[in-house]
């Protein structure tokens, strides 16, 4: 049970590695969860974090969707 619960992690860790938008979507999604309670969160950190542009994050959410 709990290797079932744990697979998309497991998954995610994994995307991780890889290169390009659905890798970098997957990324700042990643990070966004882990900061989400941080008050100073905001576009320049992730951009920072992420090591990209904010118009690159932009884009990424854009295109999902996602303002």
């Amino acid at each position: 049970m709990i290797d079932m619960l744990l697979m998309p992690l497991r998954e995610a860790e994994t995307t991780l590695d890889r290169v390009g938008p659905e890798a970098m979507y997957i990324r700042a999604q990643a990070f966004i969860r882990e900061h989400l309670r941080d008050p100073e969160l905001s576009i320049d950190q992730i951009s920072t974090a992420l090591q990209c542009t904010k118009r690159y994050l932009h884009m990424l959410f854009s295109d999902r969707g996602s303002p």
